[in-house]
């Protein structure tokens, strides 16, 4: 279904001023053609104006050229394209107007946004309306557009994205006191837990046949060992858990009127991938078809295109970024800029590309769409599942098109890396927390850990200082300016507030590592799902199950081992059998190094690979010869 058969006209009819419309629907469900066929007309009809904010300079190059194609015709107005019913532009195009107006403005005392692009505008779009909270971690103006278009009750707002979750996530907990205190009553809970099970454990006596605690006080009831385990699981919860237990469930407001379309990904072949030694053999393996691998490291995309250019032929691969594609416009730019540029500008105007593998970062992983029967292979390597939903929906499906999506295996190891950033970040949620409150009157006593009455303007000082220090400065993006003026250590710390979106980023973030976290602690040690737990709940958001043949590199090399067994290849001494495994080691296991023959066998048993490198022995003139074989494991 698309979004113009789910809104009818008079549905649309029936909004009226201050309502708040959120669309969720899947990428490539026509929520731009909505807007264009379906909202543009009536507006036209109702001699109404249409603000269309998108996210991504390329996705509003995109919304121009159809908009164009439908008649409409725009001018130029500081980088805004404008006409009489609608007028397109970015969101971060609206937030550089705020902060440096243009002179006429300044002498006129008006506002370059109202004067131009929201005057008299009835419907505002926020196209990827999860903009707000994803970039509000590296970008502290991402909200105030959102704050703006909140405060007027005069026109129809319509928030329009395929992953809804972190906008539903800001709007169920905006209230950072809120959960901040529901997360320390939850620790309080615990901590009581844990000495009842101590307390129990010491003077309770367990009977194994009826599974119950008996109680050494008459007045007290006998417990279930049932209820026990529950109290052990409970006090075994992090602090990631226990954070994302403190949050309100995920849902828009009761006033919003929201329309939803459900995704179906059952239609794509879906791979696992541990290294890119295995895409690049993949790709080897399929000339006639595009690749489009995201990364999530603009040196690493560099270097990658670099290895598959030597190994492919030249100008075969492109990286593409946001750096380069500014660069590219300069006389000095080098060959391989001024590729991205023309890849660039083949997505904008063609919605294709001509080279055969294509590596990007985020400049193109939001709402840009891609055309392309050639474009059958999408490399995911990230565990983000906004990134993730987003990444998969920018090649646009035809009937009949088949997709390979190749998924990055995250080690858990990971997980753990960036729950201990999260932890990093909450500490510091809550020492600005603290500080507010010994400034607002209320002192903090370590000792037992509670607030006291009493100001005292020194107290806070080294707190401060380490808020406002430059060693880390993602710590500080949590916050901004309760004020519109100019970042300044030196003032007083009620001029910041906290950023509660990029706060919600954190805790949509730790929402989804407790859901990794949980998933692993409920499988056995050894078990796929225990080994591979971010991968597990990937393919749950895709509604697929996990499948151990999907294995890239496990496939091509039981391919490689095959194919060698049937044709009799042979090795002729220990180096060259040597030479052979380590080509291979890698596309299983890519930390594992200069491992012997025995070893790998035993890594081809464990992955139940029925192959083995054999080796064997003939006497030649009276010397005995040996060599090393393939060999297919029957049974």
């Amino acid at each position: 279904m698309r979004v113009i058969d789910k809104i009818s006209e008079d549905e649309c009819m029936s909004w009226k001023q201050g309502d708040r419309i959120a669309i969720t629907a899947p990428t490539g469900s026509g929520k731009t053609h909505f807007v264009l066929n379906r909202l543009y007309p009536m507006a036209q009809q109702l001699n109404r104006k249409i603000v269309y904010l998108c996210n991504r300079v390329l996705v509003l190059e995109q919304t121009k050229i159809a908009a164009e194609a439908a008649g409409i015709e725009f001018e130029d107005i500081n980088g805004c394209w404008d006409s009489q019913y609608l007028a397109i532009t970015t969101y971060q195009k609206i937030e550089k107007l705020r902060r440096f107006p243009s002179r006429q403005d300044i002498e006129e005392g008006t506002s370059e946004i109202t004067s131009t692009i929201f005057d008299g505008a009835e419907y505002c779009i926020c196209d990827e309306a999860h903009y707000f909270v994803h970039d509000a971690v590296f970008n502290t103006d991402s909200g105030w557009v959102l704050e703006e278009m909140l405060s007027t009750t005069r026109k129809i707002l319509i928030f329009m994205t395929a992953t809804d979750e972190p906008l539903k996530l800001y709007y169920s907990n905006q209230s950072i006191d809120g959960w901040i205190k529901c997360f320390y009553a939850q620790i309080e809970k615990v901590k009581k837990r844990k000495a009842e099970i101590a307390e129990l454990e010491e003077h309770w006596t367990f009977d194994e046949e009826a599974g119950i605690w008996i109680s050494p006080y008459w007045n007290v009831l006998d417990l279930d060992d049932r209820m026990m385990q529950q109290w052990r699981k409970m006090v075994q919860q992090s602090d990631i858990k226990l954070i994302s237990n403190s949050l309100q469930v995920m849902a828009y407001p009761d006033e919003w009127r929201t329309y939803s379309i459900e995704e179906n990904y059952s239609n794509y072949q879906v791979f696992y991938y541990r290294s890119d030694a295995e895409l690049i053999e993949e790709i080897e393996h399929t000339p006639d078809e595009k690749w489009l691998i995201f990364t999530m490291d603009r040196e690493y995309g560099k270097d990658f295109v670099g290895r598959l250019n030597k190994k492919l032929g030249a100008k075969q691969a492109v990286f593409l970024d946001s750096h380069r594609t500014n660069k590219a416009k300069s006389r000095k730019a080098l060959e391989s800029e001024k590729l991205a540029i023309q890849t660039f500008n083949e997505i904008k105007n063609e919605s294709r590309f001509s080279c055969r593998v294509l590596i990007t970062t985020t400049v193109l992983d939001n709402g840009v769409n891609l055309h392309d029967k050639q474009l059958k292979n999408i490399v995911l390597p990230t565990h983000n599942k906004t990134e993730f939903i987003q990444m998969i929906g920018r090649k646009r499906r035809a009937e009949g098109d088949e997709v390979k999506l190749y998924i990055e295996d995250t080690p858990y190891r990971k997980i753990v890396q960036e729950q201990f950033t999260m932890r990093k970040r909450i500490r510091y949620i809550e020492k600005f927390q603290l500080l507010h409150d010994t400034q607002s009157g209320m002192l903090y006593d370590a000792d037992t850990n509670s607030y006291t009455t009493g100001y005292q303007i020194n107290q806070p000082y080294k707190i401060k200082q380490q808020l406002l220090s430059p060693v880390d400065a993602q710590l500080r993006k949590l916050l901004i300016h309760a004020r519109d003026d100019q970042f300044n250590p030196d003032k007083r710390l009620p001029d910041l507030r906290l950023n509660p979106l990029a706060v919600c980023n954190l805790l949509y973030d730790i929402v989804n590592s407790a859901k990794i976290e949980e998933l692993r602690k409920s499988f056995v040690q050894g078990e796929p799902q225990y080994e591979h737990s971010t991968l597990f709940e990937q393919l749950r958001w895709l509604g697929h199950s996990y499948d151990p043949t999907h294995w890239v590199g496990e496939r091509i090399v039981r391919e490689k081992l095959k194919e060698d067994s049937d044709t009799g290849y042979f090795l002729a001494g220990k180096d060259e059998m040597q030479q052979y495994v380590n080509k291979l080691v890698p596309l299983l296991r890519p930390d594992k190094k200069n491992i012997g023959m025995a070893a790998f066998n035993n890594l081809l048993k464990a992955l139940d690979i029925r192959f083995r490198i054999c080796s064997k022995q003939k006497m030649i003139d009276h010397q005995r010869q040996y060599w090393y074989a393939v060999q297919q494991i029957k049974g």
